[in-house]
């Protein structure tokens, strides 16, 4: 990738021509999850989790927010990962903010921000919404 140091411990050090979004789609591609579930009209954002070590997580959640939680390991290589997980309204403007007008992402994941762009637009539009009432979709 672009970054070639794999141990690199935060974002505060990188380049100012990596975009800290491009960054997190691509780690979210290798290390993330993103849970969809339907809800009684449409598809809901359930959470975007990223997995990694915690300085890396920290750098993340303070350029972006999300709540961070260790996991319980058992019998790994690793013996502490962590969680950052963004959820509700956070989850929709992090998604449209990763994924509207990007060029590069994987596929599979692509596929789960387009089952939700409505959502994730409206709420990238009303900052203050608390929930849309109706959403044009154009």
């Amino acid at each position: 990738g672009f970054v070639g140091d794999k141990d690199l411990q935060s974002i505060d050090k990188f380049p100012d021509w990596i975009s800290v979004y491009d960054f997190v789609r691509g780690f979210l591609d290798g290390d993330g999850t993103i849970r969809l579930r339907n809800g009684k009209s449409r598809v809901i954002l359930d959470t975007i989790s990223l997995l990694g070590r915690e300085s890396m997580l920290l750098s993340i959640e303070r350029r972006l927010g999300g709540v961070l939680r260790e996991v319980k390991t058992r019998g790994s290589r690793t013996k502490q990962l962590y969680t950052l997980n963004f959820g509700g309204i956070s989850a929709y403007k992090l998604a449209y903010l990763l994924w509207n007008d990007c060029s590069i992402s994987l596929e599979r994941k692509r596929i789960k921000y387009l089952e939700i762009e409505d959502l994730c637009k409206f709420y990238h539009n009303n900052p203050f919404a608390l929930r849309p009432s109706r959403i044009k979709v154009l």
